[in-house]
């Protein structure tokens, strides 16, 4: 049948085995109606008869649970809840591997994405050629909406914004003061990363024009990671800007 959503606290076989981590057995449906009397037609759809639900454990980890529905009362001897509960672990596994698939699938597209950023930037000679590099491919490896790039001199800094910048935001290559109160500029003056986790982060450390900026341009997190020499001199900063707010971690 079609798939449908439950949350955990609804009162049904398969969420409290789900839930609980252990097996549910109910022999026929007037005791089914009794231990779950929240549960409607829908339920009654899948037969009228016993109802059996058994957890999907990963280790100490309970991941969902397999539902059986019979037509008709059943008694739930040795035999059947061994075969059960083989079935459920099935279940577990084939559930397992494909998450590992899709977990393997998505590093390997990562690998890619990173591999078509270092070729581009192993073609880069120029500033504009750097700066079209990072706002082309830079935020793909990272999920995030868009990237910048501001690079450091003896003066104001010229940056490339955040592309595409709402009408009437910083030029491209404008010059910033290494001063300026924004989070590029505070990632080049104490060469550290400058993390905005979600929009109150963005507003109450940069309150004003980046911040009008940014949410006008529809982000809601930001970083800004420093571009330190091979003695530490600063070279710039790189920052990124994120639509729904990531869980940022070392990866």
């Amino acid at each position: 049948g079609d798939n449908v959503r439950h949350g955990l606290n609804r009162d049904l076989a398969f969420t409290d085995a789900a839930r609980t981590g252990r097996p549910v057995f109910v022999e026929d449906m007037d005791a089914y109606r009794a231990r779950y009397p929240s549960s409607g037609e829908a339920t009654v759809s899948l037969g009228e008869g016993a109802r059996a639900a058994l957890p999907m454990r990963d280790g100490e980890r309970t991941i969902g649970s397999v539902v059986f529905a019979w037509e008709t009362p059943r008694v739930f001897d040795d035999a059947l809840r061994s075969t059960l509960s083989t079935i459920a672990e099935m279940a577990t596994q084939s559930v397992i591997r494909a998450s590992l698939t899709e977990a393997q699938a998505a590093d390997a597209q990562h690998s890619r994405d990173l591999a078509l950023l270092a070729e581009q930037l192993a073609r880069v000679t120029t500033v504009d050629q750097l700066a079209t590099a990072v706002v082309e491919r830079a935020p793909i490896p990272v999920g995030a909406m868009t990237a910048n790039i501001a690079l450091f001199e003896d003066g104001p800094v010229p940056a490339a914004p955040l592309p595409p910048f709402p009408s009437g935001g910083v030029d491209q290559f404008g010059l910033r003061a290494l001063e300026q109160d924004l989070p590029g500029m505070e990632a080049i003056r104490d060469g550290r990363a400058v993390v905005l986790a979600s929009v109150e982060d963005i507003r109450s450390r940069f309150p004003g024009r980046y911040t009008e900026a940014v949410t006008e341009l529809g982000a809601t997190a930001t970083v800004h990671l420093p571009l330190l020499g091979a003695d530490s001199t600063p070279l710039g900063a790189i920052g990124f800007a994120w639509r729904d707010a990531p869980g940022f971690s070392e990866t």
